[in-house]
């Protein structure tokens, strides 16, 4: 919360980092915390990865379709604190 406005700061963009974007085989994931989960989410909206993640780590993709895809980032308490879109290509 900022002190001089009250409101709530959105950390979203510094909470979750994926690259490359497009992908095709693997991705490189950089969260702000170690221990969340990140949830890859296809265009039918079934959950295609669930994964917890250190602070850096490597998604393996290669089981996955090429497509375009939601991506979550949730805390312990489940509560979602990124979202991102994911792209694979090959």
């Amino acid at each position: 919360v900022n002190s001089t406005t009250g409101v709530e700061e959105n950390n979203a963009t510094t909470a979750l980092r994926i690259f490359p974007n497009p992908a095709s085989t693997e991705v490189q994931v950089t969260t702000a915390q170690p221990g969340q989960v990140i949830t890859l989410i296809d265009a039918q909206g079934r959950e295609a990865l669930r994964q917890v993640v250190n602070s850096s780590d490597r998604l393996d993709l290669s089981a996955l379709e090429p497509g375009n895809y939601a991506v979550l980032l949730t805390n312990a308490a489940r509560k979602v604190v990124a979202r991102e879109r994911l792209t694979i290509a090959r």
